[in-house]
């Protein structure tokens, strides 16, 4: 049964297979998945959906020890959402490309986020990489597609001087953003295409 997240419903990964291996029952079908890298605590994932209408890939990254189940599971968590964004891109996303997973997952890890602006002595500061991801978090701060706690959090993280110890916040607060506003982007997208037909 889908999850209904701010309004939303997601459906979870096991909902998507499920609904997947019905409707191609009898018919080719295959989920491949396939470990891209795992170094520096960084996991990154691709899966591959082949049906009768096509090939379909998903990927995800985690990072262990940014959540609860990361601590233990960053590696399995991390299959389980590629392999939901590529069922989703065949077709089994229902209203919402995201999973139920993905989105409860990204909202435990902002609501477990006290960030408070670290120093150092001889702080590094940052590459040329973080600091386009503070310029992209910044055109995005304000974004429809963040909820009001995001867009804060978002707003204190740019407003920081920062340096190299912060880039774990960066990355997660760049990343978790991009999808969030990639999903509204589709969203808006489809819903447009709808109206136009």
């Amino acid at each position: 049964m889908p999850v209904l997240i701010h309004g939303r419903q997601y459906k979870t990964v096991a909902e998507r297979v499920t609904e997947i291996h019905k409707t191609n029952k009898g018919k080719a079908l295959s989920i491949e998945t396939d470990l891209v890298s795992w170094t520096e605590g960084i996991v990154v994932f691709k899966a591959t959906v082949t049906t009768g209408s096509g090939i379909f890939t998903g990927y995800a990254y985690e990072r262990e020890g940014a959540s609860q189940i990361n601590k233990t599971s960053a590696l399995e968590n991390c299959e389980t959402s590629s392999i939901g964004r590529a069922v989703a891109a065949a077709g089994y996303s229902g209203t919402e490309y995201a999973s139920a997973n993905e989105v409860e997952n990204a909202i435990k890890q902002q609501q477990n986020d006290e960030f408070k602006g670290q120093t150092t002595v001889a702080p590094k500061p940052l590459t040329k990489m973080y600091t386009d991801m503070i310029t992209t978090l910044d055109k995005h701060k304000d974004h429809d597609a963040l909820n009001k706690s995001q867009k804060e959090k978002i707003r204190t993280l740019v407003g920081t001087k920062l340096s190299m110890r912060d880039k774990e916040f960066i990355e997660k607060y760049h990343d978790i953003t991009l999808n969030l506003v990639s999903e509204h982007e589709a969203r808006a997208k489809s819903e447009t295409i709808t109206k136009e037909k």
